[in-house]
């Protein structure tokens, strides 16, 4: 019914569906989990033939068989922005004009100095209230021109 093709370090499942031949990889290394997956998409390949799975339009069909008809696709994980996206994402929002100019300038000077003090590569998940509260600490121990921030 179907194969295990051993390809470099990694293995394939081939099997025929509706007269046409179809492949999947399956993502191990070790020849007894590669078995284990071919076993399984058999026993489901055997419930599609028999009426009892059935596979959805514009499916990945090796996926949903080795699934147990749980996957349609393969997942995709969406992008994780980082802290200076963010902010390039929240100035380019609000644009020229909607706000004063002495309150576009004083949020630029605090953004640089949070994306200075928290990194711009800081990926936004990442950041906690302890990370907060080590940017306000930080702020606060600094000083200009020879006198505290917090102070002036």
């Amino acid at each position: 019914m179907a194969s295990l093709e051993q390809r470099g370090s990694g293995f394939r499942v081939a099997f025929r569906l509706g007269g046409t031949k179809h492949q999947v990889v399956v993502k191990v290394t070790d020849r007894k989990e590669a078995e284990a997956c071919l076993i399984r998409l058999e026993d489901n390949l055997r419930l599609v033939e028999r009426g009892r799975l059935a596979i959805p339009e514009g499916a990945d069909i090796g996926l949903f068989l080795l699934s147990d008809g749980k996957l349609e696709q393969r997942i995709k994980l969406a992008k994780t922005l980082n802290f200076g996206e963010l902010v390039a994402i929240y100035k380019s929002a609000f644009t020229v004009g909607v706000k004063e100019k002495n309150t576009a300038k004083t949020e630029t000077v605090h953004l640089g100095h949070a994306e200075r003090v928290l990194g711009c590569l800081t990926p936004i998940t990442q950041i906690t209230s302890a990370t907060l509260q080590g940017y306000i600490d930080t702020r606060v121990a600094t000083k200009y021109k020879g006198r505290s921030i917090n102070s002036q």
